[in-house]
């Protein structure tokens, strides 16, 4: 891009000032429209990134969720409830997991949505 400025100012005459001007002018608006575009561009790839990874995210933690670790009880009074259920790490997994997923939720609603 710098390139094409240094060409244009090189075949410009220094004596018409005034299109000189209109060259900057044009230079200038040429510049602007190509840096809109590239941007516009990037926006777009980073957005359908950031989505697919927000929706692989919120399939892996709604999948965990599903296929809690540890075994199941069979005690009476407790039964089909986890036994690590009580374990401060496993009460940790399921916070940490509930929020990745409403995370990686609102990402791909915002995305979507914007």
């Amino acid at each position: 891009m710098q390139n094409e400025v240094s060409m244009l100012l090189l075949k410009a005459d220094p004596e018409d000032k005034g299109s000189i001007y209109n060259l900057h002018k044009d230079v200038k608006e040429k510049v602007t429209n190509l840096s809109r575009k590239d941007i516009k561009s990037l926006t777009q790839t980073y957005t359908g990134n950031t989505s697919l990874v927000a929706i692989l995210i919120a399939t892996i933690t709604f999948a965990a969720a599903f296929t809690l670790p540890g075994e199941y009880s069979s005690d009476a009074g407790s039964e089909g409830l986890s036994i690590l259920a009580r374990k401060d790490a496993f009460q940790a997994f399921l916070v940490f997991d509930t929020l990745a997923m409403c995370s990686s939720l609102a990402v791909q609603w915002l995305s979507f949505a914007s």
